[in-house]
């Protein structure tokens, strides 16, 4: 299988509007509330922005279940956003339009969708908003088989959620450039990628991304060729989105499992896994799932020998596949007829805007003319009446002509008088302003003077204040004075307690350096002349194979250590945080088993377990118990002569259960006891097969079993061999 078969479906597309972790039966719930709260307000014909993240929110929850029912509310959403002209709601419907189309495999109108959010985020200046889009269209180009421009749009968004410190944008960031590194063939790369996005998301407590990254953890070890390891990611990620009530993460995961189980030459199960996933696709009408589950059935039923139901299943796979790509192509008409149509429809919408301002203009000029024309006719009225009364009057001076020349020297007289009076009128008025003048500029300087006096009294009480306020601060120094000389006092004995728990520390330091010198330097150069000896020429591919192993089981005790390292600094730091729920003990004990096979083969250990189906589920985090038992296993196999036995015993004591593993090694003396827990302990014991051991086993045990509020007990004498008895709380 190449890597270009990875379904791209899996992954959760950055949004951002990442729902919490709920049970099924509270989204009903959810959905129902926001069905009611819409009506109501559609009712009431409010259309505001509110209104618009509410049909934004049922389109999410819609989405889970019936992608129809999300687009139709989506698009309602968006046209209610344009004509309230609120561009940040039209950014989400579009963005809400996208992820149901990338949902359902339409990857062209996805991409078109989430272009047109990314402008209007860019208009709101929103770089959250954009890195989330910058990470959707990044996933939309791998889809599209465009990986180095998806690529691109990875690493921009990433640096957006840098910037904004948004963890769980880059968790989801990192998730998607590890799948870009899975298609290319770069397995490590991703799983760096994953677990640094699982890291993130797990101190997020986000369950739909954890469940997500999980399962691109098992494509990416079922590639690698790791089935046990891609078996239990994709049984976690199964879990979890059944746990949140998503179909279509669930039958992705079953799927998965139904390839693997196939592989392993398993074709019942593989069929009756994906018989079931098959139900989940058709329900939430995810066709592409759909489409390689029948595929899935197909094989499988011809591995089982019944070809004529293996053809059965072909034949749908068959005309689903052709009904995909004729919609896929049919899509892709649609999308860009209707970019030609809203062209057009835009390019006539401007003409037209044209059009009605030219005309609004002209219409504003004619307006003007026309007031200029009455204002004109009444100029002409207005002078025509002024002509005919200058006609009476001239008729009238003409008649009184000669009234008036007698008139005229007393006239005379009368305009002399007048202009006097006018003079005086002009010197008394000139006084009047004078005189103003001045009462303003007396006016100006009381207000100043007056202003000037309160300064200076605020000046003085404030001095006043400050003189009172200084005696009092001496005197609350001196009393802090001597505060301070026994609190200095009391900081020297804490000092002194620092001091000898940084001397502890010190020596767990120099432990630490001396494991990192010697234990992570001989491996490394064990390897390297493993490296060297496979490199030469001349050798077998017996020999060669035989060296490969060394390498691979010499990497195993490096890796064991790092992680043992990581495990303890995560432990005593706080930052490794162990969930509460019930878990299953029988599985995780046979996963740890079967781990531990090939090693008890090699010394003939015979590893006897007890546990009984009907026990209940053990109460804590279901890897740190794997962790526990994987520890004292790995403890009594190191410990145990070829050719003895290891026994596990499960019981159940009142509301505790009780898991004892016994071996038939050489015992602990009662000085291994006492430092049996600790960091970095060498015990007087030794391996029996040359195993390595890091002494952080056991102390790891004991931080697990005690943050789960547990208990673990050992029993041993010299050559009695050892008893590890862990007693955890059992479910319910």
């Amino acid at each position: 299988m190449t890597p270009r078969t990875v379904s791209w479906l899996q992954i959760l597309l950055v949004v951002l509007l990442v729902t919490p972790a709920v049970l099924f039966a509270q989204q009903q719930n959810e959905r129902e509330r926001l069905e009611i709260l819409l009506r109501s307000r559609e009712q009431r014909a409010l259309k505001d922005s509110v209104t618009v993240r509410i049909m934004l929110d049922l389109a999410q929850e819609y989405r889970k279940t019936s992608p129809e029912q999300a687009m139709s509310v989506a698009r309602r959403a968006e046209e209610l956003a344009r004509d309230l002209g609120d561009n940040a709601g039209l950014a989400m419907a579009f963005t809400s339009s996208g992820i149901t189309y990338a949902q359902q495999g339409s990857w062209v109108r996805a991409l078109n969708h989430f272009l047109k959010a990314l402008k209007l985020r860019e208009e709101l200046d929103d770089q959250h908003g954009m890195a989330a889009l910058l990470s959707n269209i990044g996933i939309v180009h791998g889809r599209l088989n465009d990986e180095e421009r998806a690529l691109q749009y990875h690493l921009r968004a990433v640096k957006f959620f840098q910037l904004s410190n948004d963890r769980q944008g880059l968790a989801y960031s990192y998730n998607n450039i590890g799948v870009i590194s899975m298609e290319q063939g770069k397995y490590d790369e991703a799983i760096q990628n994953f677990q640094s996005s699982l890291e993130l998301k797990k101190e997020l407590r986000d369950r739909p991304g954890i469940a997500s990254t999980y399962l691109n953890l098992g494509i990416t070890y079922y590639l690698l060729g790791g089935l046990s390891r891609a078996l239990e990611n994709f049984q976690y990620s199964a879990k979890l989105y059944e746990s949140l009530g998503d179909k279509h993460g669930m039958a992705e995961a079953m799927q998965r499992m139904g390839m693997l189980h196939l592989r392993r030459n398993a074709p019942e199960k593989a069929f009756t896994i994906g018989n079931k996933a098959l139900k989940l696709a058709r329900e939430t009408n995810s066709r592409v799932t759909e489409r390689n589950l029948l595929k899935l059935l197909s094989d499988a039923r011809s591995a089982m020998g019944d070809p004529t139901t293996a053809l059965r299943y072909y034949q749908e796979y068959t005309a689903l596949k052709d009904s995909l790509f004729n919609e896929e192509s049919s899509k892709r008409i649609n999308e860009m007829t209707t970019s030609y149509e809203v062209a057009q429809r835009e390019k006539s919408e401007r003409e037209n805007e044209l059009l009605k301002r030219d005309r609004r203009i002209s219409e504003m000029e004619l307006e003007r003319r026309a007031t200029m024309l009455r204002q004109q006719d009444q100029d002409i009225e207005l002078l025509n009446r002024n002509r005919r009364i200058s006609e009476l009057q001239i008729e009238r001076q003409d008649a009184t002509l000669r009234t008036q020349e007698l008139e005229a020297a007393e006239q005379d007289n009368r305009i002399r008088l007048l202009n006097k009076n006018r003079e005086l009128l002009e010197r008394d008025r000139a006084l009047k302003e004078s005189e103003l003048e001045r009462q303003a500029w007396l006016r100006n300087f009381f207000i100043i003077s007056s202003v000037l006096l309160i300064l200076v009294m605020l000046l003085l009480a404030n001095r006043y204040r400050l003189k009172k306020r200084s005696a009092k601060i001496l005197e609350e120094k001196n009393l802090a004075l001597e505060e301070a000389n026994i609190e200095i006092r009391r900081h020297e004995t804490q000092l002194e307690r620092q001091n000898e728990e940084l001397e502890k520390l010190n020596n767990e330091k120099n432990e630490l350096f001396g494991i990192v010198s010697h234990d992570l330097r001989n491996p490394i150069g064990g390897i390297r002349m493993l490296a060297e000896s496979i490199a030469e020429d001349g050798r077998s591919d017996e020999y060669r194979q035989r060296k490969a192993v060394m390498v691979y089981e010499t990497a195993d005790d490096l890796l064991e250590l790092v992680k043992n390292l990581l495990d303890i600094n995560r432990l005593e730091s706080g930052r490794k945080m162990l969930d509460s729920e019930p878990v299953p003990l029988s599985p995780i004990l046979d996963r740890v088993v079967e781990n531990h096979e090939r090693w008890a083969k090699k010394k003939e250990i015979a590893v006897n377990v007890r546990c009984e189906d009907s026990l209940p589920p053990i109460q804590g985090d279901d890897s740190a118990i794997k962790q526990i038992l994987d520890n004292l296993l790995s403890n009594a196999l190191k410990y145990s002569p070829p050719g003895k036995h290891v026994f596990i015993d499960v019981d159940q004591v009142d509301a505790m259960l009780r898991i004892e593993v016994r071996d038939e090694g050489p015992g602990l003396t009662e000085e291994d006891r006492e430092r049996l827990y600790e960091k970095f302990a060498k015990l007087s014991a030794r391996p029996t097969g040359g195993e390595y051991s890091t002494g952080l086993g056991l102390s790891i045990v004991k931080k697990l079993v005690e943050t789960m509020e547990g208990e673990i007990v050992c029993v041993s004498n010299p050559g009695d061999g050892a008893r590890f008895i862990v007693t955890l709380p059992a479910s319910g």
